[in-house]
């Protein structure tokens, strides 16, 4: 039983660094410079958004490229919404931790029921890892692929080098023969690709981490109802009930 208790206290941990990460503090948290984080991350999308529409439109007559183009703004798109979603909700957001963490602490309390919610949190605790680890390594992939194009044409000696960003898009400007204009937009891309790996991981490794506190208030209904008799009757109803509710207002919001 231990060892499943410091395995929820590594995943909440590993929760909390993450919101502290991506700026979804709590309200009671210091850090309001850390609060306007995910504003930062979600700026980055602006220019790459544009010029990726732009791109779209300049090959909408080639059903490949245009879906490679849809695809990509539907990704960036879902990131986006993640993202304002979490900031139009913080308050929600900060009620629903409370709230869970609140009661999921008192069922920790009880021994037999520690054992039941506590069974399966090594599976939960280690999707947040896997799921960092996954989009790190894809965006890793995706940054390297301008560099590897320089490095390759410098190998063959080609020149001028045609300048490649790690996202297809089009611009009114030049930017393929513009060594300054180029790193600049290079660099908003790859704070780019860093905040879709920080606002993903985060925001996925969340709904994990309620979905796994909710599930441990269930099974404490579920608990509760196996142990009625004529005795207890009336308060086992009261204190399901109770926890339904809890779960009701957990879900709304």
């Amino acid at each position: 039983m231990i060892a499943e208790k410091l395995e929820y206290v590594k995943f909440q941990n590993v929760i909390k660094r993450l919101r502290r990460i991506v700026g979804l503090l709590k309200k009671e948290e210091p850090g309001s410079l850390s609060r306007s984080l995910i504003y930062i991350y979600l700026l980055f999308f602006i220019i790459p958004v544009f010029g990726t529409i732009n791109f779209l439109f300049a090959h909408i007559t080639n059903i490949i490229i245009a879906t490679r183009a849809l695809s990509l703004l539907l990704g960036f798109s879902t990131t986006m919404i993640k993202g304002i979603t979490f900031i139009l909700n913080r308050k929600g957001l900060d009620e629903l931790s409370e709230t869970l963490e609140q009661y999921f602490d008192e069922l920790l309390k009880t021994p037999e029921m520690s054992k039941q919610i506590l069974s399966k949190v090594s599976i939960f605790r280690r999707f947040p890892s896997f799921l960092l680890t996954f989009t790190v390594l894809l965006c890793l992939f995706i940054a390297l692929g301008p560099i590897l194009s320089i490095l390759t044409q410098v190998r063959h000696k080609v020149s001028p080098i045609n300048y490649h960003l790690a996202y297809p898009a089009v611009f009114p400007w030049d930017i393929k023969t513009n060594v300054l204009l180029f790193s600049l937009h290079l660099i908003d891309e790859y704070f780019l690709t860093l905040s879709i790996a920080i606002i993903t991981s985060t925001v996925d490794s969340l709904y994990t981490y309620y979905m796994f506190q909710m599930i441990g208030i269930l099974g404490a209904i579920t608990h509760r109802i196996s142990l009625f008799d004529e005795n207890n009757c009336e308060f086992e109803i009261r204190e399901c009930v109770n926890k339904y509710n809890i779960l009701v207002d957990c879900i709304n919001k």
